[in-house]
């Protein structure tokens, strides 16, 4: 049952490595589309550790850019993958809002 999120996992690290070298078009929607597929494999109790990685991503992936010669690829390619984090992150809290919703009107 956890093929599809395998999958959405590994195409999502390569648009994410290709999209660093290569404009694709729409490459953030397909990043964040592929976050929130990937995510419904994740349990609730791993949520805040993908919260804090898409946060430490957000904040520290630009630092990468200080890297001689590899460090603006590096810097594209880990941005990319918080775009990922960041599309599982929402589809993560927005199924615990649907969660609580439906506790409290149960």
């Amino acid at each position: 049952m956890e093929k599809p999120q395998a999958i959405a996992r590994a195409l999502a690290l390569l648009l994410a490595i290709i999209s660093a070298f290569i404009a694709i078009p729409y490459a953030t929607a397909l990043l964040l589309i592929l976050g929130a597929i990937s995510s419904l494999s994740i349990a609730a109790d791993e949520h805040v550790r993908v919260y804090m990685i898409a946060i430490l991503l957000s904040f520290g992936s630009a630092a990468l850019a200080a890297i001689p010669f590899v460090g603006p690829r590096l810097a594209d390619i880990f941005a990319n993958i918080d775009t990922v984090f960041i599309g599982i992150s929402i589809a993560a809290i927005t199924s615990a809002l649907v969660i609580r919703v439906k506790k409290d009107w149960s």
